[in-house]
């Protein structure tokens, strides 16, 4: 089956309208999981559509982020996904050191998704990938739409669930009883978590709880999974198995240690040591209990839900019989025929009744077009698909014909307030065509091309943000104010409201970088080309000028990244245009050198900013006439280093915060700020000041205005 770009083969799990595929782009042939979604109506479709873009606004090394995003030519929406290996096999158990390190990355995402008030309601061992660079992420917080209701508690049972999957090589249900041997401070906390996640207000504070029942147990036993033997002690055998290759094993190694117990105990006894028989004898009886429960594990197949998960998708064509065979009581509403003067009245009352198919806007005429798709239609200001987005519009809504193209694939149509462009094939159109007036060239020409807003895309830099050196502690990441904000201040302050200000940067990503995840596989990079702004900002990538290669091999790769990116962005949204900043000198602080900023070095940002100026003057850049090359080194001209991340007090830092410290950020300034109370915290030196992004935004608003309206014919 081919969906959009991508063509798929099986498919993986089902929640709901939503079933999700194993696919590969089809140019690419990148592997990935593609989920598409059929609404059943526009309310759900309404939901879903919602959460699809609350997934998008997830940005956390954590979190597996969406590749792509859109709507079907019959209204179904799908989501795509990079296709990773699941961090947890079906067979696989982690010894308590790893299961905390795994633990510790979900928590993280979690609390990063519960805070955004989005919850991911479905979670499982399948939803834990490993990443490329051996961490662990979260996918499927796209699956729930149709769980508007999940409380994050949900979200850390389902957490304590996958802790002890990882632990004992056994799912367990809700109410299901433990296996017996696991350290009770342990158990303690899984079965607080467990009973609703009530006793843990965050997914960090469960972890919290684990962390220190784990680090609790002796050294061998957090690094090395749980025992058989603890699993004898625990009865496991008389719970059903959670895979048939477990129950093997535990039969075979428990057969094997009766049979040693056995051989043992006779050698004892000839040789007169009475004491081992007891303990070998004993062990007999537990390899015949363990053999009994083997037809009651046989039996549990025919009970596991997924068969009868797989049927619960079939009750959705169920109760759309139900929903066809509802109007049959109406007729049968036969107490009305008993009266005299209900015959007379049953003739009018089958109209009234054929009048609701009018309502679902179907068979009448009265309605110059009716929206189609099950997902809606996309309203925009002009006829064709390079016109921003005006609304869009729910299956069903009934439209007024304006105007049409002069081939008819585009009509301008208005539904209530609201005027626009839809593509006449997602219409039902009840209105002869050629009797409606078309629109003129000259027309088309004074529609805006762009939407009225600026991106802004980048790394950390442009994201906000900054790495802070406790003396003799630690460290701290703060997230600060985005570049976007200081522009949309500076705007407003202008008292211009025209303008929309887009933050499409992600931190921690590159465009040419192999260390760093690639910005070009993150839903803000997908949406940046489709946004379609007036203008575009492309910051300098700190990641890319550290790509842990020399400055030579890695500046004419970066250049070639930009210029793909412009590229893309023409192709997509011709009329925009496109700023392009260069590289401002740094002041690094050590730790920062010595870490996430090794390229951020005098040589390092000259050898970038000549094969900047190099493709801005005379090569691919200085070609594309969209693009406007800038030089943010005259917009910092005479600061010193004020524009960059300097000593800041714990005071000063949290006036600027634009979000939340962790519990052990959080407690590290405690510590700190308890000894020296207005002890200064050394800023990284790389990223950008308060002041430094306000001057920084000053500079590019007048240079913006200054440019004229970009006309493609020039």
């Amino acid at each position: 089956m081919h969906i959009g770009l991508y063509h798929t083969d099986r498919i993986v799990e089902q929640h709901g309208a939503a079933t999700v595929y194993s696919a590969r782009h089809q140019s690419t042939r990148q592997p990935v999981l593609l989920t598409l979604i059929r609404p059943n109506s526009p309310e759900e479709a309404t939901r879903w559509a919602n959460r699809i873009s609350a997934t998008r606004l997830l940005h956390h090394s954590n979190i597996v982020g969406l590749l792509d995003a859109d709507q079907t030519s019959d209204g179904d929406l799908y989501t795509v996904t990079p296709r990773l290996p699941v961090a947890i096999a079906p067979d696989q158990v982690l010894t308590p050191d790893d299961t905390l390190v795994l633990s510790k990355q979900v928590s993280a995402a979690l609390d990063h998704a519960h805070e955004r008030n989005l919850v991911h309601s479905v979670l499982r061992r399948i939803h834990v990938v490993r990443l490329p660079q051996g961490q662990y992420a979260v996918r499927g917080f796209e699956l729930a739409g149709d769980q508007p209701d999940s409380k994050p508690a949900q979200d850390v049972a389902a957490l304590a669930r996958l802790v002890y999957r990882a632990l004992v090589g056994q799912e367990i249900n809700p109410g299901e009883a433990f296996v017996a041997g696991i350290p009770l401070p342990l158990a303690g906390v899984l079965r607080n978590a467990m009973s609703s996640g009530s006793e843990y207000r965050t997914a960090a504070d469960f972890q919290t709880a684990l962390s220190r029942a784990i680090d609790a147990l002796p050294i061998g036993q957090r690094e090395q999974p749980l025992t058989v033997a603890m699993l004898l002690k625990a009865g496991a055998p008389s719970r059903r198995a959670a895979h048939p290759a477990a129950r093997t094993r535990r039969l075979f190694v428990m057969a094997l240690v009766g049979a040693v117990a056995l051989v043992g105990s006779v050698f004892l006894l000839t040789s007169r040591q009475e004491a081992p028989s007891v303990p070998a004898v004993a062990l007999l009886p537990t390899i015949m209990q363990t053999a009994t429960p083997a037809p009651t594990s046989t039996a549990t197949p025919s009970a596991t839900p997924t068969p009868t998960q797989t049927a619960t998708v079939t009750p959705t064509p169920t109760n759309t019989e139900t929903a066809t065979v509802t109007p049959t009581p109406t007729p049968s509403a036969t107490p009305t025929p008993t009266n005299t003067e209900t015959p007379t009245t049953t003739p009018s009352q089958t109209p009234t009744a054929t009048a609701r198919p009018t309502q679902t806007l179907v068979p009448t005429p009265a309605p110059d077009a009716v929206v189609v798709p099950r997902g809606g239609v996309v309203l925009r200001i002009g006829p064709g698909p390079l016109y921003y987005a005006v609304t869009t519009l729910r299956t069903g809504v009934a439209l007024r014909v304006l105007s049409r193209t002069e081939d008819g694939e585009w009509i301008k149509v208005r539904f209530r307030n609201v005027e626009g462009w839809a593509a006449a094939k997602y219409l039902q159109v009840n209105v002869d065509l050629s009797q409606v007036k078309p629109i003129t060239a000259e027309e088309i020409a004074q529609i805006p091309t762009t939407k009225p807003c600026v991106n802004v895309a980048g790394d950390s830099i442009a994201h906000g943000g900054a790495i802070f050196e406790i003396p003799a502690v630690g460290y701290i990441r703060a997230p600060l104010l985005p570049v976007s904000k200081s522009i949309e201040q500076v705007y407003r302050l202008a008292g211009s409201t025209d303008l929309q200000i887009i933050d499409r940067s992600v931190s921690a990503t590159g465009i040419s970088s192999h260390n760093h995840p690639s910005y070009f596989n993150t839903p803000e990079y997908a949406q940046l080309i489709k946004d379609r702004c007036k203008f575009t900002i492309i910051m300098p990538w700190i990641n890319d000028l550290s790509a842990d290669i020399d400055p030579s091999v890695a500046a004419p790769n970066h250049v070639a990244a930009l210029i793909k990116m412009v590229r893309k962005l023409v192709e997509q949204n011709p009329f925009g245009r496109i700023l392009v900043l260069n590289y401002y000198a740094g002041a690094p602080r050590p730790f920062a050198l010595a870490g996430f900023a090794s390229g951020f070095t005098p040589t390092g940002v000259a050898t970038f900013n000549q094969q900047m100026a190099a493709a801005c003057t005379d090569g691919a850049l200085a070609t594309i006439k969209q693009v406007t090359c800038v030089d943010t080194g005259a917009a910092f001209a005479s600061m010193g280093t004020s524009y960059l991340v300097g000593p800041m007090t714990r005071q000063q830092i949290e006036s600027e915060l634009v979000g939340s410290l962790t519990a052990e950020e959080n407690a590290m300034l405690d510590y700190f700020t308890g000894i020296n109370p207005n002890g200064l915290l050394q800023g990284d030196g790389v990223h950008l000041s308060a002041t430094g992004k306000t001057v920084l935004a000053n500079y590019l608003v007048n240079l913006m205005n200054s440019l004229p309206k970009f006309q493609p014919e020039q």
